[in-house]
């Protein structure tokens, strides 16, 4: 009887290994290859000028991005196809063991670009670690959830909980990085409520991270200024800084439909970090109004979709790992939207599967792959 159980449970898995998907793993599917079609032809497009002036090559950032992305592609199907999501679980300490080693280490080791140390350089790639952290959390703390879940009020739960989240958030904060941190705390503290910590916990931490956040923003004078900048922006649009400013500008003269592929004129080395942080102007540039909705449409339909998988996984880790990867993709996609059209401060994060960055684009490469053997895998 054992043997014949153990072959059908068998059978059961390569079954689910290689049934199509449908439902929300369809859907978020086609979001994904969306959003990564349109990131890479947009890439090319706000690239051209200043890969021409910095590396007197057009095509150089667009073949970088090429590069990463076929990364990527491999990176995505081996954790849809080939790796069960349920090892993650087997390895998290370990995971978020390997993320805090490398954390430490571009503190060291790493190369300062624009004022912050967050690049380790390895010949001719860089990667950003604290990219790879923010996956290794959501694994950590969706273990530590499942294990605890009964007991996560208790007081001697708090302490591993705090470690697991506060350990690497020091260590990307001290990379002159503060926009990470936030985002890092915001995905925390979503999950730490759909796992069932107490809102007065949640509320104290949430207290004790805005204090946190005043106090790293009053220490650094180019902090404070954005956000004197962003306060006078309310009485004047032109109190906005210089890059937020043209990327109203860009917004404002693509109209409803835009001027068109490869006609924007903000990316001509007026917007700078246009490929990257602030390449969803060049969208609205280009395609007008009906193209930046459409954008956040995809991303609507990748936070309901994310949504579903996390609510029919077959295991409570599942869940909380597909719902940690959901509310990152939103939070950060909305974060740099928001500061785009000038309704956050300004902070650099990339547009999740759009602007151009290795690290960025593997590790969301990675989280879908793992979104989706969660969906394949459920009910």
């Amino acid at each position: 009887m054992k043997k014949i159980k153990y072959l059908t449970k068998l059978l059961d898995s390569c079954n689910k290994k290689n049934k199509p998907l449908s439902g929300p793993g369809f859907s978020l599917q086609i979001s994904v290859f969306l959003l990564v079609a349109i990131g890479t032809l947009m890439v090319f497009s706000s690239s051209v000028d200043m890969s021409l002036e910095r590396y007197h090559s057009a095509y150089y950032i667009f073949n970088k991005q090429l590069m990463w992305l076929g990364i990527g592609t491999l990176s995505f199907l081996f954790f849809y196809k080939l790796v069960d999501y349920r090892l993650l679980q087997k390895y998290a300490k370990p995971i978020l063991f390997v993320s805090l080693i490398f954390l430490m280490v571009v503190l060291v080791f790493g190369s300062h670009h624009m004022g912050a140390k967050r690049w380790l350089n390895l010949g001719p790639f860089s990667f950003q670690p604290s990219e790879f952290a923010k996956l290794a959390i959501i694994i950590a703390l969706a273990d530590f959830i499942d294990r605890k879940k009964s007991k996560l009020n208790k007081s001697n739960s708090l302490l591993p909980l705090g470690l697991i989240v506060l350990l690497p958030l020091i260590l990307i904060f001290l990379e002159k990085d503060l926009g990470t941190p936030i985002l890092i705390a915001l995905v925390a503290f979503s999950m730490l409520l759909a796992g069932g910590l107490s809102w007065l916990i949640v509320f104290l931490m949430g207290i004790s991270a805005v204090f946190a956040g005043i106090f790293a923003v009053l220490i650094k004078p180019y902090r404070l200024k954005r956000i004197h900048d962003f306060a006078q922006s309310f009485f004047s649009i032109d109190s906005t800084s210089y890059q937020v400013n043209h990327s109203n500008w860009a917004f404002g003269s693509g109209g409803l439909f835009g001027k068109g592929p490869g006609n924007s004129e903000m990316k001509d080395l007026w917007l700078p970090e246009s490929h990257t942080d602030f390449i969803f102007p060049i969208i609205g540039e280009e395609f007008g109004f009906i193209g930046a909705m459409g954008i956040l449409i995809l991303y609507i339909v990748f936070f309901v979709s994310g949504w579903a998988i996390s609510r029919k996984s077959d295991t409570y880790f599942g869940s909380m790992v597909a719902f940690g990867i959901t509310v990152l993709i939103a939070y950060q996609a909305l974060i740099n939207m928001g500061v785009a059209t000038a309704i956050l401060p300004a902070k650099g994060l990339a547009l999740p599967f759009i602007s151009y960055g290795g690290s960025s684009l593997i590790v969301n490469m990675i989280a879908a792959g793992i979104l989706l053997n969660i969906a394949k895998n459920g009910k």
